[in-house]
């Protein structure tokens, strides 16, 4: 989904594209301080990280984090 910058306390008044997902409670903390890495925007914080999809996060990360939510998701 594209969101205003602000709404993740970043500068600039265009919108940026995001990826909300929800990640082990466990290993929430160590992501929230990686770099493209935030609380889950709109979603509840204890669970959820917003990643923002404009090359801050690596790849290779977003994947793992994606792999997860999946995991954590489905039924």
């Amino acid at each position: 989904m594209d969101i205003p910058r602000k709404n993740l306390g970043l500068e600039g008044e265009c919108e940026i594209s995001v990826v909300n997902l929800k990640c082990d409670t466990r290993l929430i903390g160590s992501y929230r301080e990686e770099p493209g890495i935030f609380p889950g925007w709109h979603m509840n914080k204890a669970h959820w990280l917003t990643v923002v999809l404009d090359g801050t996060a690596e790849d290779e990360k977003i994947k793992f984090l994606v792999d997860m939510s999946y995991e954590l998701t489905k039924k």
